[in-house]
């Protein structure tokens, strides 16, 4: 017989029964137990004797009038570290449901809670293999490279396998700013992170606007747990201010008052908007200082690996570009967890999915890394170790670096910078530089793991000159050299100093191409160009910076630093195919693609749950049940061309023979509408088409083109080539979209330009074929005259404006440095440029995408490297960042049919 819910948990003052149709109001205090409002009336809980700050509603007797308050005392002045903020009441939270069997040591079928295929890899290599006999060096790089080992099923990161099951709390923001999409968004997030637990592990989910609340307890993940949570995160509204810090809090609580404890403990923060405690105290008192933001950090989780325990790292999500990057940057350097990015609010389940892949995975714990020097006269310099805390002996003959978790394949490489003496006769032909040894303990069964890697050796010739620098080193130089620069260009933005920024990243972005690695192709360091090019727009002045430059080069500093994939570059997820998401998910080492290798940190779990997340998504939108389902680009494609011939006869551009027809400017707007047409329908009428992908901006989409119109001040301009010399012949016209014609002699050529607003400009390339000169010629050669002729359009008065001739000198030798037309050059870069892009979305349309990258960064590339980008010159710099945007728009068919056409069209 079947139990009523309302006996089973009755209230536990009157012990009635609890359930509907009782006709009495009901209140669940804030750890959890519930009661009749009527039976409640004091100030602690009954059960667990926890203070109740929100008391239910009683209408008790009139109590006498209270006298009145004394005055407060005049306030003392703030202490330097205290927030401002009202007490939250303590509550226990010790009632944790208890772990499951899985989470203790293996079972009696020897298969360990976290199964693992391999052991932990440890290897060291030279920055060169042979350093000659009589030369010491002070700047020797080696690389001590660490991978943990894999899982036996990569499935298990989705609960699907045995593996460590993880304590997580999810600490959410639902101040009132997350209402609406975002709040509907943040639950589809959450309902995917809870259909992807296992039964093992245990999730605790705490809400915080003004206050915080513990929205369930730490409950096991079984159907009856999921579907529990589930219904609560279903039943949350947004409303209030920020107050991250109490969130924190409650979640500290949560974790120091569990009664049981699974192996891995975590917790994830997303917060959409500011504290606003934090911004109160910046605007109350001044002098606050930007360290403040570690008050936000309960010291429960205060990084303690060197000399204690290892505390549940904190990885937190900024939402959008009103969060306070800052702050969570600082919570989660604080505690060892990673800073995400999500600005495109549709990706947020995907940087969960992420996250949880990694979590879901971890196979050590505690790890550390202890180096010592062999060779008597060998010393540790430095460690380059990012975030990760390391220490060197006074004397330099050992060096420790503290790791703590790693995720199942997961990767670190640390540099170690080195003296190394110059070899005596007595120490033979090598010289013995280090011993390495990897210690931690196995997330699955407890157990402490020690590996030792074998000594590092090097040759000591005679002569080493034509040694070969390593691969792994020069790429790790590369990407610690980078990933200082990007902090230093932060620090620079942060003082205001924007171009300063954007010079060091492209001094950077510059080594980084010159680089051997960059030479050979290598993905990662062609990924890592592009990331610093996509900083450089993000710095490059206070209104982008403030938009998403901090929070995007926040986020890339905690990947370099922790060597632990981010959501920064989530879009990328959107951009990939199924197929190289399956293969990334399958097995390393695989070979990426440079777009997709900006998510090398990512491990085979994290790529097996964001796969996980993408079909989910994608099995939504289908259902409706998400954002309407993108559509094949190819089905408007055919409708664009029936619009071609709807355009009337009277806007047909009759500039070759006939009257100069009205253009048509078209826009347009959003993802949704017809790219083909609309660029079509521009392109026959001597039209702009617009691509307004932002809709906030619509209106500065219309008033730039209404600008240019009252400002029309030539009409109908031609211009007309002659050419002079008899051996000289135009080749060819670079006119883009303007017509023109050459003469099948090759003597003449014309262009019509149609309209011109004030003070605009045009610049066509002409190709010539110049003959060598005669002994008659004399010491120049006139190649060609110019005449450009128009309407005015104020007076109707028609004009002709002759250009001077064009002459160019003649001597018996022209010498290798003669000086190229920085005009000229820069023109033909983007005439190149333009072509490539033409070249490109063709490769795209055709459905070759990854060509279609490969067309845009190699122009990119070619551009990069030319005098003019050296030079900082601001229209060639411009257009590399056009390039680097649309690799992005162009990797694959999905994120091509959003938005690919348009933007480059």
């Amino acid at each position: 017989m079947e139990i009523p819910d309302h006996q089973t948990n009755p209230c536990a003052i009157c012990l009635s029964g609890m359930g509907a149709g009782g006709g009495q109001a009901t209140f669940t205090a804030e750890c959890s137990h519930t009661f009749h409002s009527s039976c409640i009336s004091a100030s602690v809980c009954p059960l667990c004797s926890g203070p109740r700050h929100d008391l239910p509603f009683r209408r008790p007797t009139p109590p006498p009038p209270p006298p009145p308050p004394p005055l407060p005392p005049p306030p003392p002045p703030p202490p330097p570290r205290v927030r401002s903020r009202q007490a939250q009441p303590q509550c226990s939270f010790d009632d944790d449901e208890q772990v499951g069997p899985a989470s203790g040591p293996p079972a009696g079928n020897g298969s360990p809670a976290a199964a693992s295929n391999e052991a932990v890899v440890i290897k060291t290599r030279s920055e060169y293999p042979v350093i000659a006999m009589d030369l010491p060096s002070d700047n020797f790089a080696v690389l001590v490279h660490v991978q943990a080992p894999g899982m036996t099923d990569i499935t298990a990161a989705g609960g699907d396998a045995p593996r460590t099951p993880v304590d997580l709390v999810t600490v959410l923001d639902v101040s009132h700013s997350m209402s609406g999409q975002k709040l509907t968004l943040l639950k589809q997030a959450m309902r995917f992170v809870i259909a992807n637990l296992g039964p093992d592990d245990r999730l605790s989910v705490v809400s915080f606007n003004t206050k915080a609340r513990r929205v369930t307890r730490l409950t096991r993940m079984s159907e009856a747990g999921k579907a529990l949570s589930v219904s609560a995160v279903e039943s949350l509204t947004a409303d209030g201010c920020t107050d991250i810090a109490e969130g924190l809090r409650m979640a500290a609580m949560v974790l120091d008052q569990r009664r049981h404890r699974n192996a891995v403990s975590s917790v994830g923060l997303l917060s959409e908007g500011p504290d606003n405690y934090i911004m109160m105290r910046h605007q109350e008192y001044s002098g606050v200082q930007a360290n403040d933001y570690e008050d936000l950090v309960p010291p429960t989780f205060a990084r303690t690996g060197a000399d204690g325990e290892w505390s549940a790292s904190i990885h937190t999500f900024g939402f959008g570009n009103d969060h306070d990057a800052t702050a969570m940057h600082v919570i989660a350097e604080a505690t060892g967890g990673t800073f995400s990015f999500v600005e495109n609010e549709a990706v947020i389940q995907d940087a969960f999915a992420q996250c949880i892949g990694g979590l879901l995975s971890v196979v050590v714990q505690e790890a550390r890394i202890a180096v010592a020097c062999v060779h008597p006269g060998v010393r540790v310099m430095s460690v380059k170790s990012g975030s990760y805390e390391s220490r060197i002996d006074e004397d330099g003959r050992a060096a420790t670096v503290w790791v703590g978790e790693l995720y199942a394949d997961e990767e670190r490489r640390f540099l170690l910078i080195l003296t190394v003496p110059r070899a005596e006769a007595t120490d033979g032909d090598t010289t013995a530089l280090l011993n390495v040894s990897f210690s931690c303990r196995d997330a699955a069964t407890g157990m402490d793991v020690n590996v030792s890697a074998k000594d590092t050796l090097v040759a000591r010739p005679e002569h080493a000159a034509d040694a070969k620098r390593s691969v792994e080193v020069e790429r790790e130089r590369v990407r610690v050299d980078a990933a200082e620069d990007i902090a230093a260009a932060r620090a620079a933005a942060e003082r205001g100093e924007h171009q300063e920024a954007v010079a060091i990243l492209k001094n950077r972005q510059r080594a980084v191409a010159l680089s051997e690695a960059a030479s050979d192709g290598d993905p990662v360091t062609m990924a890592l160009e592009a990331e610093l090019q996509e900083m450089r727009g993000r710095v490059s002045n206070r209104q982008s910076y403030a938009l998403s430059g901090r929070a995007y080069m926040l986020a890339g500093i905690s990947a370099h630093q922790q060597q632990r994939a981010t959501s920064r570059q989530m879009n990328l997820v959107e951009e990939m195919s199924v197929e190289s998401m399956a293969a990334l998910a399958a097995a390393p080492p695989v070979k990426l693609a440079s777009n997709e290798a900006t998510l090398s940190y990512a491990t085979p779990a994290m790529h097996a749950m964001l796969l996980r997340s993408r079909r989910a998504r994608e099995a939504s939108a289908e259902q409706g049940q998400q954002l309407q389902a993108e559509e094949e680009y190819t089905g408007s494609s055919e409708h664009g061309q029936q619009l071609r011939g709807a355009r009337p006869p009277s806007f047909a551009r009759t500039g070759f023979d006939g009257e100069w027809s009205a253009p048509i400017h078209t826009f347009g707007f959003g993802n949704d509408h017809d790219t083909a047409a609309m660029h079509a329908i521009a392109d026959a009428t001597g039209g702009m088409f617009s691509f307004i992908e932002n809709e906030v901006v619509i209106q500065d989409a219309f008033a730039q083109c209404i600008g240019g119109l009252p400002s029309v001040v030539v009409q109908g301009a031609c211009i007309a080539v002659a050419c002079v010399h008899p051996g000289v012949r135009v080749m060819s016209v670079k006119s883009g979209s303007y017509k023109s014609r050459i003469n099948e002699d090759g003597r003449a050529a014309t262009v019509w330009v149609g309209e011109l607003y004030a003070e605009e400009e045009r610049r066509f390339l002409l190709s010539l074929a110049v003959p060598r000169a005669e002994a008659t010629d004399g010491d120049a050669a006139t190649l060609v005259k110019v005449v450009f002729s128009y309407r005015n359009a104020a007076t109707g008065a028609d004009v002709s404006v002759t250009t001077e001739d064009t002459v160019v000198a003649r001597p018996e030798h022209a010498p290798n440095a003669s000086e190229r037309s920085v005009e000229v050059e820069r023109e033909r870069i983007r005439v190149e440029a333009a072509e490539d892009f033409t070249a490109a979305r063709a490769a795209a349309e055709r459905g070759d995408h990854r060509e279609a990258v490969k067309i845009l960064n190699n122009r990119q590339r070619a551009v990069a490297l030319s005098q003019l980008s050296r030079d900082d010159d601001p229209v060639i710099m411009a257009l590399e960042a056009e390039l680097w945007g649309m690799c992005g728009r162009v990797a694959n068919r999905q994120r091509y049919a959003r938005s690919g056409p348009a933007y480059m069209l």
